[in-house]
């Protein structure tokens, strides 16, 4: 993914936050003092109640700062006199304001503003776009703007000198009223700017075998933890990078699945559905995920990835092709693999064929 960053000049301190989208709203541009106090939150159609209450908590020895008309230039949203032109009136745009917060982002002892907001658009919705701004100097100066990905509800979340963005977002392969994906993207301080350090990105689909028959994929739990060591069995939901500027060693989110054969199959189908064993339903092969935890694990150098051809013959392929839009199969649509994990790093995946 691309991150597009405008920084100051070295030796700048304070920052602000500050995470734009556009929706719909009223009350002009207006100006708003950056609060001296809270939690970064998402976005939401209207968040005039929120800043009122920022408004009334903040430090009244700075100048007021007209935050939309700095955050609604960064995200590129439309301006008032154009959304009048196309819609007949300013309703749709004058509403939104980005909703404000502050932490220790830095580590400098003087928080930094934390803002959310989606530009307004009169067909479909604008991504939300994360910004860190310098105001240490007349006026707040951008330093991060992080807004390539069209993040959907999300979050931004304040730690020891690094910042972790992470919610749905729309995928290039999805509808534009869906966020069929998610992602996690982390940023660390680094002497006068946030430097991206991971980006784990997935496909949030349900899967067949998790059983719920809800038909909405769950909410996304990363854990660290790592495969365990030898061979396991697992879906590759997505692919992450590591590292100086986000784009080091690469690695594969899995979400570990029970992989089953023979007479464990078919003991375990009958536990879970006596009625398909009943009826001679039960495989040789049974899959079950009961837990919707997913892992991100490093690859190893170089790896061993082989996925079946169009005549289902087992064929080695770029590891690159793992990334969520392009996971290989050919003929052959199974989202099971069977990996092989050795010093807590991937050395092999094979794709698993499902009849």
């Amino acid at each position: 993914m691309i991150m597009r960053w405008s920084l100051p000049a070295a030796g700048a301190a304070a920052l602000t936050f500050v995470l734009v989208g556009c929706s719909a709203g009223n009350g002009g541009a207006g100006q708003q003092e950056a609060p001296s106090a809270g939690s970064p939150s998402g976005s939401s159609t209207d968040n005039s109640s929120s800043i009122a209450s920022l408004d009334a908590a903040a430090d009244t020895s700075r100048a007021p700062v007209d935050w939309k008309a700095l955050t609604f230039s960064v995200a590129n949203c439309t301006p008032r006199d154009e959304w009048v032109d196309r819609t007949g009136g300013g309703q749709g745009w004058d509403e939104v304001q980005p909703a404000l917060s502050e932490a220790d982002v830095t580590g400098d002892g003087a928080p930094e503003t934390i803002a959310v907001v989606q530009c307004p658009a009169w067909t479909s919705s604008w991504p939300q776009v994360f910004t860190v701004w310098d105001t240490t100097a007349g006026e707040p100066r951008p330093v991060l703007v992080s807004n390539d990905l069209h993040f959907r509800d999300a979050a931004l979340v304040p730690g020891q000198r690094e910042v972790t963005i992470a919610g749905p977002y729309v995928g290039e392969s999805d509808a534009n009223c869906c966020a069929g994906h998610w992602a996690q993207l982390k940023y660390q301080w680094s002497k006068d700017r946030f430097e991206p350090v991971e980006n784990i990105s997935i496909v949030n689909e349900v899967d067949p075998a998790s059983g719920d028959g809800s038909g909405q994929a769950p909410a996304v739990q990363l854990s660290r933890e790592a495969l365990a060591e030898g061979v396991s069995y697992g879906i590759v939901r997505g692919t992450s990078t590591s590292g100086a500027g986000g784009t080091g060693p690469g690695g594969v989110v899995v979400d570990v699945i029970d992989y089953l054969e023979g007479e464990q199959a078919q003991q375990a189908c009958a536990a879970q559905d006596p009625d398909a064993q009943a009826a001679g339903m039960c495989e040789d092969v049974f899959i079950r995920n009961d837990n919707p935890m997913l892992r991100a694990a490093p690859l190893a150098s170089p790896v061993d990835v082989q996925a079946f051809d169009e005549d289902l013959v087992l064929r080695p392929v770029d590891p690159a092709q793992l990334a969520s839009e392009n996971v290989p199969g050919g003929a052959v649509s199974s989202p099971y693999w069977e990996i092989e994990t050795h010093g807590g790093q991937v050395t092999r995946l094979t794709q698993l064929y499902m009849p």
